[in-house]
């Protein structure tokens, strides 16, 4: 069976943060599905029973003749089951396995039948395994619909598997961009995509989506959010999830070390022990060794200016 395809150790000097990707997901879905908005239901955490299983999120449509003319939702029919693996996760065959056990526990726990519901699946990277379960074992055909999206059938219930990261940013600006290895152009494409937006009704979510975002690539959104050209709504967005006032904290913080490290340069060069430097400074002894190996910066000499001759004062007759 071919090897998952898992993802990429943070190594000790790269350590990660936990970030909450799921609310963000189902921010994604509605901001990629907005114009659908007055057809579609969202219930993210659907309880499957009595006990804690829950479906990350579904999506009801409620008006049966609409056709949701996109690619991750031209499979929908009245009730659509989406089960979201985050970045830092992926889909073994057990996984999937027991996705398609939501289907039925879903069908049976709410009176649907099996020919009303679909099941999507989003995953951060391609799942070897899965597809070849699918393909060899279970014997089903895989068809990739559209860049991204591999669709089959599990009694007669059709099941997609999206890899979020291929997805066209055109129709899915949101989705394809909730990732760590993002760059300037993918967040710009969907600020510059913003005017679509109802503001009033889709602040408070958007504001969820970018305070992910800008945890999970916060270089690149720094940048971003320090653009000046941008939309006074994106603002609004940022000062409700509170980037902006983590932004200027960090800022200040910023100019607190460099001030800090000014200041262990200036005692590095008149022989202060690194000891008492990292007393002084709060700096580890580490980064403290390491500037005191940098050749030390060349004095700035500045022109003597020639004295001023005095006159004596003549004396008096």
């Amino acid at each position: 069976m071919p090897n998952e395809s898992k993802p990429r150790a943070a190594s000790d000097s790269e350590p990660r943060e936990r970030i909450a990707w799921h609310p963000a997901f189902v921010s994604a879905m509605k901001a990629d599905l907005y114009q659908y908005r007055d057809v579609l239901e969202y219930e993210p955490e659907f309880q499957l029973n009595f006990e804690p299983l829950r479906i990350d999120l579904l999506i009801i449509k409620k008006a049966a003749g609409v056709v949701i003319d996109t690619g991750i939702a031209r499979i929908f029919r009245g009730h659509n089951l989406f089960e979201y693996k985050s970045p830092d996760d992926y889909l073994s065959v057990d996984d999937f396995k027991k996705t398609l056990a939501y289907v039925l526990l879903y069908s049976i726990h709410e009176r649907v039948p099996l020919s009303d519901v679909t099941l999507s699946i989003v995953v951060p990277t391609r799942p070897r395994a899965a597809l070849a379960f699918i393909q060899d074992e279970a014997a089903q055909t895989i068809t990739e619909t559209t860049t991204g999206v591999h669709e089959t059938l599990f009694l007669n219930v059709p099941v997609q598997i999206i890899q979020s990261r291929l997805l066209k940013a055109g129709e899915n600006q949101f989705l394809s961009a909730l990732r760590r290895d993002n760059d300037v152009d993918s967040f710009r494409a969907a600020i510059d995509s913003s005017d679509r937006f109802d503001a009033e009704v889709l602040s408070t979510m958007l504001a969820v989506y970018l305070d992910v975002i800008s945890s999970a690539n916060p270089a690149v959104y720094k940048e971003v959010y320090r653009m000046t050209q941008y939309s006074n709504f994106w603002e609004r967005v940022a000062y409700d999830s509170g980037l902006a006032d983590r932004l200027r904290q960090e800022g200040r913080q910023e100019g607190r070390q460099e001030e800090r490290i000014e200041t262990a340069k200036n005692f590095i060069a008149l022989g202060v022990s690194i000891e008492y430097i990292a007393k002084g400074t709060g700096l580890p002894i580490e980064q403290l060794t390491q500037l005191s190996a940098q050749p030390p910066a060349q004095p700035t000499v500045l022109p003597t200016m020639p004295k001023k001759r005095t006159r004596k004062p003549k004396a008096e007759k």
